[in-house]
């Protein structure tokens, strides 16, 4: 009787391992959550004007670009100036692009639009 009862508990030992084991999978394969900055970074794809978007925005980079690269470059550097928002430097496909990366909880929607104006007092200065 004594080795019925240690049977059984072990079977239910397995059980609940199997169990954490399925719940454990199902959470390795489901999709990942997206970011909860990722609705600012659609933001920034739809409504930066005159902007070429280089990437698929999946979470919180966007790579952009203005016409060629010495347009970029001086669209960055204005924009780094006003202290609005920084972002930095990189090269796409041996172009120049800005990266843009949403990453502070502290992030809001009017922080988003502060950085898109200066983006267009930027591109406007730029021509």
């Amino acid at each position: 009787c004594r080795e019925k009862e240690g049977r059984n508990e072990i079977d239910t030992l397995y059980g609940w391992r199997g169990l954490l084991f399925l719940l454990f999978f199902f959470l390795m394969i489901r999709r990942p959550p997206r970011s909860t900055l990722f609705p600012y970074t659609t933001l920034f794809r739809s409504r930066l004007s005159g902007a070429t978007i280089l990437n698929d925005v999946v979470l919180n980079q966007v790579l952009v670009r203005f016409g060629d690269d010495n347009t970029t470059e001086r669209i960055l550097g204005h924009v780094q100036g006003g202290g609005v928002a920084w972002m930095g430097a990189t090269t796409w496909n041996g172009r120049s692009a800005i990266r843009i990366s949403v990453s502070s909880w502290a992030t809001n929607e009017m922080d988003v639009n502060r950085t898109i104006a200066e983006f267009a007092d930027a591109a406007h200065a730029a021509t």
